[in-house]
């Protein structure tokens, strides 16, 4: 994790199934755009851990730009780990990826392990 960017580097990049059925054809992808999977946040809050999909990787993605301040806030829509909840400097969080899991579409049923890290910002 460095400030604007966080990776979560897996030996399953652009080797999990692809959908194109998750966002509409557009000028870019007429056929759909390519999504292999999901990043994944895991937050202490209050005491308990929670979990919740960030954000879309296309095929081989392991990076997504994202400053500290605003990493997972317009991503992420159920309490507590909604807009309201920001990792403060120190604490501890986990990452990892998955397949597709935001939608009712699956591609597949795999996840990384999870890696807990302190919150560097």
């Amino acid at each position: 994790m460095k400030e604007g960017e966080v990776c979560v580097y897996h030996t399953k990049a652009g080797q999990w199934p692809v959908s194109r059925e998750v966002f509409p054809p557009d000028a870019e992808y007429p056929d759909g755009a390519p999504i292999e999977g999901n990043i994944w946040i895991l937050g202490f809050i209050n005491g308990q851990w929670y979990a919740a999909t960030w954000d879309w990787l296309r095929p081989g993605q392991q990076c997504k730009h994202e400053s500290a301040d605003t990493f997972g806030r317009d991503q992420i829509g159920i309490p507590p780990m909604d807009g309201s909840w920001v990792p403060q400097k120190g604490d501890p969080i986990g990452l990892m990826m998955s397949t597709i899991a935001r939608t009712d579409l699956r591609a597949g049923e795999e996840r990384t392990n999870v890696v807990l890290i302190e919150w560097p910002y």
